[in-house]
């Protein structure tokens, strides 16, 4: 039976057989054909934004906290080189973020018409896919493809360019496929039986064995089946960088997060490591410490489960690598070990050790909340966080030296709840990543924790919170300076201080000048108060707190 409709409504029935319930963009003039296919439905909703790069990043955020793809709608020219920072960011997160531009008409083409940019040249780079389609008869075969290379393998964005005029001149034939039709839905690749051989036998050999999960855990809901290797092998427990839901903090193996920002008692314990069991992680530069892998021995042997190939052995020589699913092979781990464990003795020393430094690490962070110092130091502000924010929060963390002291200082229970820039570092992801999580997860808490500067990046995304009652709270710390910066200007340049101080508006009042709700806690004692008002608010809201500049970056390797 045909079914024959607007070629750009295509492109919404499409996201829709994704089942994917929101799209968030930003309307111009290339893209009406496609948006008009929203008009009077409920599933999938458009969300209207302020700026392309929020958007994209809106979309980041639904991605990594549904675990479905996340739609961005974008038009050309400007609009579509706006979403640059925005897919490198999900190509960092591994998130799979697709993302739909009306292009310039055919018409336009080799004539440097209006808005006429090579978008696919320029964003190819980022993208696991990038191209423009003209005969709008593919688009149903094409949509099936960009969901196909968005979610399967190591997961990241793909661009799909589809010409002005040629969707608003377009009827085709549209019938829905059902997705397991057109990809693989649940793909779990188990790794090549000699290299788990191989990696079996290291394990049952180490004395002191540490297991890093890494972003793999997270997008493989991999969390139990580390935990019981762990356990199995009598290992510590830690995170790759920016994957610090991958856990849960108060297991008691768990030493914290390993890289810039995270745990000196991890530090510690990898430095003792026999074996490093990396359970879907690349091992990247911010993981071994910025660049100069001094973390982890040389002599340590490293067994490396990895879904893409390119990443094994990368930045660390390997005993044993995995192609594979961090779901599937560490379950192959343990119904292997299950037998061969029995013949193996535990290192009760070692046990001993692991034990010792996660008590050293729970007293240690304790110890920061009773500050009653005056600037309020950062340390204390994650520790009010930490005991006043329900259990099922999801944090994301902005860029700068404020927000990097929060990797080892948030506790998390579940995975996909715990949101960084990860490798590019970009300022002013924060908040639009929330937005995203917060619409996948309406039910959930969602922060999004700020320094004074990074937040104003994308702080207009502010009205799309009040527009769609999106109830995210924002927490910024404000020390009136670029914090990682100027630190770095006192370490390498005397102090000599070129751009690091800043003025800022009273955020509380501006959060009002929108419609949203606003809170300043300028002591300790009463940061609690104002996060539990901002949660029972019902709005958008934000909490100013100014932080001791002194303070930061004082954990925080360069």
């Amino acid at each position: 039976m045909s079914n024959i409709i607007p070629a750009g409504h295509s492109v919404i029935e499409s996201i829709a057989n994704e089942n994917v319930s929101h799209a968030f963009g930003l309307l111009g003039h290339a893209n009406l054909s496609i948006l008009d296919g929203f008009y009077d439905r409920k599933f999938p909703e458009f969300i209207g934004c302020r700026h392309e790069q929020g958007a994209i990043l809106m979309a980041d955020g639904y991605a990594r906290a549904s675990g479905k793809p996340g739609v961005c709608i974008a038009t050309c020219g400007p609009g579509a080189t706006n979403l640059a920072t925005g897919i490198a960011q999900a190509y960092e997160a591994q998130s799979p973020v697709v993302t739909i531009a009306g292009g310039i008409p055919e018409s336009y083409t080799f004539r440097e018409g209006f808005q006429e940019l090579d978008l696919v040249s320029i964003l190819k780079p980022l993208t696991k896919f990038c191209g423009r389609l003209t005969d709008m008869e593919r688009i149903p075969e094409l949509m099936q493809h960009i969901f196909r290379i968005a979610t399967n393998g190591k997961k990241g964005p793909v661009y799909l360019e589809l010409p002005e005029d040629k969707l608003l001149n377009s009827q085709i034939d549209y019938e829905p496929v059902p997705p397991e039709e057109y990809r693989l839905v649940d793909p779990k690749p188990v790794g090549d039986a000699k290299a788990i051989e191989l990696a079996i036998n290291i394990m049952t050999q180490a004395k002191k064995p540490i297991v890093i999960a890494g972003g793999g855990v997270v997008w493989g809901n991999a969390t139990d089946n580390t935990i019981k290797l762990a356990e199995s092998l009598g290992a510590g427990l830690m995170t790759s960088y920016g994957r610090n839901d991958a856990l849960p903090y108060d297991n008691p193996l768990f030493l914290g997060s390993l890289g810039r920002g995270g745990s000196i008692e991890a530090i510690e314990a990898i430095q003792e490591c026999d074996v490093l069991i990396a359970l879907g992680s690349r091992l990247s530069q911010m993981t071994g410490s910025m660049g100069d892998n001094k973390y982890i021995p040389k002599s340590t042997k490293i067994i490396q489960i990895e879904i893409d190939s390119k990443e094994i052995g990368r930045n660390y020589l390997v005993s044993a690598g995995i192609l594979g699913d961090a779901h599937a092979v560490s379950a192959k781990f343990l119904e292997i070990l299950k037998e061969k464990i029995k013949y193996t003795h535990k290192n009760q020393n070692w046990q001993d050790k692991i034990k010792e430094l996660v008590a050293k690490r729970h007293a240690r962070l304790n110890s920061e909340g009773q500050s009653t110092s005056s600037p309020i130091k950062p340390q204390k502000v994650y520790h009010e966080l930490r005991k006043s924010m329900p259990k099922n929060s999801i944090y994301t963390l902005d860029a700068g030296a404020v927000c990097a002291m929060g990797y080892d200082r948030l506790d998390f229970t579940e995975n996909k709840t715990f949101f960084s820039p990860l490798f590019l570092g970009s300022l002013g992801v924060g908040y639009p990543v929330a937005i995203g999580a917060k619409v996948a997860r309406p039910n959930s808490p969602v922060m999004a924790i700020h320094g004074d500067g990074g937040y104003l990046f994308n702080s207009q995304e502010l009205q799309t919170a009040v527009d769609y009652n999106i109830n995210v709270i924002t927490l910024i710390m404000n020390n009136n300076c670029w914090g990682g910066e100027k630190k770095i200007q006192d370490a390498l340049f005397e102090g000599r201080h070129v751009g690091s101080y800043i003025n800022n508006p009273r955020y509380d009042k501006y959060a009002e000048v929108f419609g949203a709700k606003g809170f300043y806690a300028e002591t300790s004692d009463q940061i609690s108060d104002a996060i539990n008002e901002a949660i029972n608010c019902n709005k958008p809201s934000i909490i100013e707190i100014p932080v001791d500049p002194e303070e930061l970056g004082k954990d925080v390797k360069l």
